[in-house]
């Protein structure tokens, strides 16, 4: 899907899909959002996870907001474009392998929204972070539960509302991004993250990924039935069932 502002490259079982648009600071719009979900939306077959990154200085601006806006500004005009923004974190948030983002220098606006929608997100330690769009006269509307969902929605309407850029030491704390590396330690920062991942049978990672959206918000009664369900039909299946065997013919661990 090269030459719609995002290159797609396998390394071994990992698609890598890094925003290429640097002189825009990777601001996304309709063009770059269809190719990153025709992307995602067909995965080779064997593919373990999905690294997001971004070309050239900055992460990620967001959404370009010439696209986003238009020169028709009214409110019908533009909500195709906020549905397409929507439908594309939606995207992201459903896919069944772990989604990782790799976060170097400026995330803004929508950028920190792909931060925050990964499973995992490495940064390195001169990365920023900013939830921007009050100072354009928009709100971080469409992203909003999903940083609400990494840092609380408390901190989520104080950051939205200051505009506050914070660095990537702050992020961390907050629990926006999962490490925080020095600049030349990112890649095999990202690598170590993805063998940790290896390490676990793809089909119990969609499980979980899949059994955490269903209760996302709910208290544990409500979400009793659903655990129920969810660990009953990861026993009974072949991979969780072959996996406690390896792990049973073991042993019980020695002093």
């Amino acid at each position: 899907m090269n030459g719609v502002g995002v290159r797609v490259e396998r390394r071994g079982d990992v698609l890598w899909v890094t925003l290429e648009r640097p002189e825009r600071r990777n601001a996304f719009d309709g063009e770059m959002i269809r190719g990153i979900e025709a992307v995602v939306g067909d995965l080779p077959q064997g593919t373990r996870a999905v690294v997001l990154a971004g070309e050239g200085t900055a992460f990620c601006a967001g959404a370009n907001l010439e696209w986003m806006a238009g020169p028709d500004a009214c409110e019908t005009a533009v909500r195709p474009e906020c549905e397409t923004i929507s439908r594309f974190y939606a995207t992201l948030d459903a896919l069944a392998v772990p989604l990782l983002a790799r976060v170097h220098g400026p995330a803004a606006g929508g950028g920190v929204g792909l931060a925050a929608v990964a499973d995992l997100a490495v940064a390195s330690e001169t990365a920023t972070f900013r939830l921007s769009e009050v100072r354009v006269g928009l709100l971080p509307a469409m992203i909003a539960p999903y940083v609400a969902r990494r840092i609380g929605w408390g901190r989520t309407r104080e950051w939205a509302l200051t505009a506050e850029r914070i660095d990537a030491r702050t992020a961390m704390a907050w629990g926006l991004v999962s490490e925080v590396v020095a600049n030349e330690r990112l890649d095999p920062a990202v690598e170590a993250k993805l063998d940790l991942l290896r390490s676990s049978p793809p089909e119990a990672l969609a499980a979980a990924k899949a059994f955490f959206r269903r209760v996302d918000g709910r208290g544990p009664a409500e979400a009793a039935a659903e655990a129920l369900r969810a660990i009953s039909e990861r026993l009974s299946s072949a991979e969780a069932r072959e996996r406690i065997r390896e792990f049973t013919r073991k042993g019980p661990a020695r002093a």
